[in-house]
C-alpha cells in the first residue's frame, strides 16, 4: 500500500549531487519559511532570525538550517537544527558569502526549503573597528561620567557657599533687628506685616520701611483734597533716572497733637511694607531734611492762602507779608509721597460715569480689589475700612486699595461712621460681629468686600440707601 502522508519529488542532481530525494508537502504539510534576517555577523559566525510559517498543522518540532559557501555550493553543505525561529551559526570563514535554506518540521512532516538567502561574514578589520567602537563608547562614557561628577561637585560647592553666605547675611540682619528693641523678630524668607505700634519710636518704623526722599526732587502743583490729618496735593517726583512721575503728596496739619503725628508716621510705615499691583504704592517720605521755601511758593502759591505752610512748619508761622522763613525746621514729619491715581476714588468715579462700563469692566475692577485684599490677608494685615471711597483708580482702570489710616476723606454726612467709645466704625461696610464685639479679621474684610461689590455694580450708590446707621446695625 502506498504512503498517504508524503510523496517524493526528485531534485536536480546537478545542483545537489549528494541529495537525490526530498519530501514535498502536500495539503497537510506546513508552508514555507518567509524572509530570513541577519541580526549580526562576525568573522566566524552569523546570527539569523525569521518568522514562523503562516500555516502549519500541529506543533512545530524544530527548524532545519542548511548552508554552504556560495563558491562551493556543488561540493558540500552543512546543516543544523534550532527549536526557536533563530540561530547562531559558528565555525564560518571570515569575509565569506554563504547561502542559507531553512525548513520547518512539524508532526505532519517537513515543509519545503525556503528560497536562498545570501549573507556574508565579517572580516578582521570590521571586528577591529567594532572593538574600537566599543572602546570609544566606554571611553566616552567614562569621560562623560567624570565630567558630570566634576559639575555636580562644583554645583554643590557653589550652592553650599551661597547658602553659607545667605545664612550669614540673615544672621547679621537678625542681630540688627534685635538692636532696635522693638519687640519683633522677622523670620528670614517669610514676608509678614509688622505693626508699627510695636516700635518705641514711630520714626524708627518709618525709616525701617519707607524711603527718605530729598525734598528738592518734589515739585508740588495743586491741592486736590483735604484729609483727617492734612491736605492732599498733586505734584511731580524726579526719579534718580531724571524722569518725572506724577505723585500725590499728603501733609500733616499745623497744630497737630502727638497722637496725630504718630498716626501720620504709622500710615507710612504700613504702606512701606506692601508691594502689590493692587495696593497703593509708597514712593517715600520727607521727614529729615529742610524744604527750601522757594520750592513751595513758586510751585503752589495757593498754599499761602490755604494755610498749608503753617501746617508743615512750626513753630515758625507765615508772616503777614507772605514771605517764608529760609528753612522749614529739620527733623519734623513733613510729607508722605505716593503714586498718583488719575481717576481718584472709586465711588466718585463710578457716579461720574454711571452706566458707561460693561459688566466685564466692572468685574475686572472687583478682581483687582480682591487680588489686593488677598495679598493683605496673606501678609496678616486687616484693613478694617474697605469701601469704594478707599479704592483709588488710575487711568487704566486699575483699582488699588488705599487708606490705611491716613488722610481719610472728610464726609459731609454725619452718619458716615457710627461713633462708639472705642472709636469710629464704618457701620454700612462693617460685619455685624465686628460692630458688636469690635473684633476685626480677614473675615470681616471679606464682608466689607461684599458691600464694595454692591457699590461697584450699582455705580457708587450708598449702601442701604437712606437707612440710618442705627437701623443698619439692627438688621
Amino acid at each position: 500500500m502506498e504512503p498517504q502522508a508524503y510523496k517524493y519529488c526528485a531534485l536536480p542532481t546537478e545542483r545537489f549531487p549528494l541529495l537525490s530525494l526530498n519530501t514535498c508537502a502536500f495539503k497537510d504539510a506546513p508552508s514555507l519559511i518567509g524572509t530570513v534576517r541577519k541580526d549580526w555577523a562576525s568573522q566566524n559566525s552569523i546570527a539569523l532570525s525569521w518568522q514562523a510559517p503562516a500555516f502549519y498543522n500541529g506543533a512545530i518540532l524544530d527548524y532545519e538550517i542548511k548552508y554552504y559557501e556560495k563558491e562551493h555550493e556543488q561540493l558540500t553543505y552543512s546543516s543544523t537544527r534550532s527549536k526557536a525561529p533563530s540561530v547562531i551559526i559558528t565555525g564560518l570563514k571570515p569575509a565569506t558569502k554563504y547561502i542559507f535554506h531553512i525548513r520547518v518540521r512539524t508532526a505532519t512532516g517537513y515543509s519545503g526549503y525556503s528560497q536562498k538567502f545570501e549573507f556574508e561574514t565579517g572580516d578582521e578589520t570590521s571586528d577591529i573597528a567594532a572593538e574600537q567602537g566599543q572602546i570609544l563608547v566606554i571611553a566616552t562614557a567614562a569621560v562623560g561620567g567624570f565630567t558630570l561628577l566634576v559639575i555636580l561637585t562644583l554645583f554643590f560647592l557653589i550652592t553650599g557657599r551661597c547658602q553659607w553666605y545667605i545664612k550669614a547675611k540673615m544672621k547679621s540682619e537678625e542681630k540688627r533687628r534685635n538692636h532696635l528693641q522693638n519687640g519683633h523678630l522677622r523670620f528670614p524668607g517669610i514676608k509678614t506685616y509688622i505693626d508699627p505700634d510695636t516700635y518705641e519710636d514711630p520714626s524708627l518704623a518709618v525709616h525701617e520701611f519707607a524711603k527718605e526722599i530729598d525734598p528738592s526732587r518734589i515739585r508740588i502743583e495743586r491741592v486736590i483734597g483735604a484729609g483727617e490729618f492734612g491736605e492732599v496735593c498733586s505734584g511731580r517726583l524726579k526719579t534718580p533716572g531724571k524722569r518725572e512721575i506724577p505723585v500725590a503728596i499728603k501733609t500733616l496739619k499745623g497744630g497737630h497733637m502727638d497722637r496725630q503725628r504718630r498716626d501720620f508716621l504709622r500710615e507710612a510705615s504700613i504702606m512701606g511694607q506692601f508691594d502689590h499691583p493692587n495696593i497703593i504704592r509708597l514712593e517715600g517720605v520727607v521727614t529729615k531734611r529742610s524744604f527750601p521755601a522757594i520750592g513751595v511758593e513758586a510751585f503752589c502759591p495757593s498754599f499761602l492762602r490755604a494755610g498749608f505752610l503753617n501746617s508743615i512748619q512750626a513753630p515758625h508761622p507765615v508772616p503777614s507779608g507772605g514771605s517764608l522763613p529760609p528753612r522749614i525746621p529739620a527733623g519734623r514729619p513733613v510729607m508722605i509721597v505716593v503714586e498718583y491715581m488719575e481717576n481718584g476714588s472709586l465711588d466718585s468715579f463710578l457716579r461720574k460715569h454711571d452706566g458707561h462700563f460693561t459688566v466685564i469692566q466692572l468685574v475686572g475692577m472687583l478682581r483687582g480689589i480682591a487680588s489686593g485684599m488677598k495679598y493683605l490677608s496673606d501678609m496678616g494685615y486687616v484693613h478694617r475700612d474697605l469701601a469704594a471711597r478707599n479704592i483709588l483708580v488710575n487711568s487704566n482702570l486699575v483699582c488699588k486699595v488705599s487708606d490705611f489710616g491716613l488722610s481719610r476723606v472728610l464726609e459731609d454726612d454725619p452718619e458716615a461712621a457710627y461713633t462708639t467709645t472705642g472709636g469710629k466704625i464704618p457701620i454700612r461696610w462693617t460685619a455685624p460681629e465686628a460692630i458688636a464685639y469690635r473684633k476685626f479679621s480677614s473675615a470681616s474684610d471679606a464682608w466689607s468686600y461684599g458691600i464694595v461689590m454692591w457699590e461697584v455694580m450699582s455705580y457708587g450708590e450708598r449702601p442701604y440707601w437712606e437707612m440710618s446707621n442705627q437701623d443698619v446695625s439692627t438688621i
